[in-house]
């Protein structure tokens, strides 16, 4: 299994893992979501190297992890997200993933 965190300031876009179902799963962040997930694993990254190993940021990424986890296993988890619920920006902006969003609870499960 291919891991999502790396100690470099670059995060991948997308991760492909093998999970119980038997076949690749690509996990792929686009847009304000890959952006998101750079700018904290850079921040960690920095953390890391000051030799931080508890902060805010730090447990936002392991949750975020955790999830990758969850989702490369089970690609159905969590909870349909309402179309009306989805800012109308994203909507446009993503109209093609909008379709498939899924809401996942990271922290305080």
């Amino acid at each position: 299994m291919k891991k999502y965190f790396h100690s470099s300031s670059q995060a991948p876009n997308n991760v492909e893992v093998q999970g119980k179902i038997k076949k690749k799963i690509t996990i792929k962040l686009i847009g304000d979501a890959e952006k998101a997930f750079q700018d904290l694993n850079r921040i960690v990254g920095e953390q890391h190297s000051k030799g931080i190993t508890s902060s805010k940021d730090i447990t936002l990424l392991d949750a975020i992890n955790r999830i990758f986890d969850i989702i490369a296993s089970n690609p159905f988890y969590g909870e349909n997200a309402k179309k009306d619920l989805i800012p109308k920006e994203y909507r446009q902006k993503y109209d093609q993933i909008t379709f498939s969003l899924l809401i996942c609870q990271i922290i305080g499960e």
